[in-house]
C-alpha cells in the first residue's frame, strides 16, 4: 500500500471521556464504635470514527472504488460500595480489643455497539449515515460481587497479638 495515501485517505478519529471519583463519610456513633461507608465509580465512554476514501484499494483490489466508513461506541459503568463497623475497647493499660464488621457490593455494565457502511455518494461526508449501512454488532455484559467480612483483634501489652478474620464472598459469573 501506499503509505502517503494511508495517512491522507484515512480518517480515524476516537475519543475517551473517563471519570474516576471515590468518597467516604465516617461517622462517630458512640466513643468506641465507628462507621464507614466508601463510594468509587469508574465511567468510560470510548466513540470511534473510521472513513476510508474510495482512493484506497479495498482489500489490495484494483481498481479502488470503494469507501467505507464505521462508528463504534462503547460505555463501561463500574461502582463498588462498602460499609463497615469498627469496634475497639482497652482494659487497663494492657488489653486492647478491636472488631470490624462489614459488607462491599460492586457492579459493573458494559455495552458496545459498532454499524459498518459502505457505496458512500462521495468522499467528502464521511459519517456513517451517508452511506449504505451493511452491518453491525452490539454486546452487553453485566456483572456484580457481594462480599461479608469480619475481623477481631485482641492485643496484650502490645507484645502478644491475636487476629481472626472471616470473609464470604459471591459473584453473578459462577
Amino acid at each position: 500500500t501506499n503509505p502517503v495515501a494511508n495517512i491522507t485517505e484515512l480518517d480515524n478519529k476516537a475519543s475517551t471521556l473517563r471519570l474516576l471519583g471515590n468518597a467516604y463519610a465516617e461517622w462517630n456513633v458512640w466513643k468506641t464504635l465507628t462507621y464507614r461507608a466508601t463510594l468509587g465509580a469508574d465511567l468510560t465512554y470510548f466513540r470511534q470514527n473510521q472513513f476510508q476514501t474510495s482512493a484506497i484499494p479495498l482489500n489490495q483490489l484494483l481498481p479502488p472504488n470503494i469507501n467505507t466508513g464505521s462508528s463504534y461506541t462503547s460505555q463501561n459503568i463500574n461502582w463498588v460500595t462498602s460499609h463497615t463497623l469498627n469496634y475497639t475497647f482497652e482494659l487497663g493499660s494492657s488489653h486492647r480489643f478491636g472488631a470490624l464488621l462489614g459488607l462491599e457490593a460492586q457492579k459493573n455494565n458494559f455495552e458496545e455497539s459498532r454499524v459498518n457502511a459502505n457505496a458512500f455518494p462521495n468522499d467528502v461526508v464521511r459519517t456513517v449515515n451517508a452511506g449504505t449501512i451493511v452491518g453491525g454488532t452490539s454486546f452487553q455484559d453485566q456483572w456484580s460481587l457481594a462480599s461479608y467480612f469480619g475481623r477481631v483483634n485482641y492485643a496484650f501489652k502490645d507484645k502478644y497479638l491475636f487476629n481472626a478474620s472471616i470473609r464470604r464472598d459471591g459473584s453473578s459469573r459462577f
